[in-house]
């Protein structure tokens, strides 16, 4: 069962490093994601409506990876991990495209480990949740 939550502009939906059990997809209203790097806050993505963000941390228990905020009046859909796994269940498409997004970001995952690598950065390659990808596909 997914129910609807809504955010008013400027206020923070995920934190980065906090433990997650949701999932969103943006119905309404545009997000920001970003991510501490070496002390600095890194603009990674906004996203819109179509968008996800969470579902990464939904599926691995790991910590979020990113900080999501609102830019705007947002409206999302959230999906909680034990609902996810009854529709999974039921559902197979939606876990088809699910999977699908979870390929997307793991492929860019590996492209910015890549140029990490290139450009000499010392964190190319770790493993761990630094190198999780951040929790930002748009689903086509």
């Amino acid at each position: 069962m997914t129910k609807t939550r809504q955010f008013v502009g400027g206020e923070t939906i995920i934190r980065e490093n906090d433990i997650g059990e949701t999932a969103y997809v943006i119905e309404q209203g545009r997000v920001k994601v970003t991510k501490k790097r070496g002390g600095r806050t890194v603009h990674l993505a906004e996203l819109g409506p179509g968008g996800t963000i969470g579902e990464m941390s939904m599926i691995d228990e790991k910590p979020r990876s990113a900080t999501v905020v609102a830019l705007e009046d947002t409206v999302l859909r959230e999906v909680h991990r034990d609902d996810f796994s009854e529709a999974l269940k039921r559902e197979t498409d939606a876990a088809v495209h699910l999977l699908q997004a979870i390929s997307k970001c793991l492929i860019l995952s590996k492209k910015i480990a890549s140029l990490r690598s290139r450009a000499g950065c010392p964190s190319a390659g770790r493993a761990g949740s630094a190198d999780r990808p951040a929790t930002t596909i748009v689903l086509a």
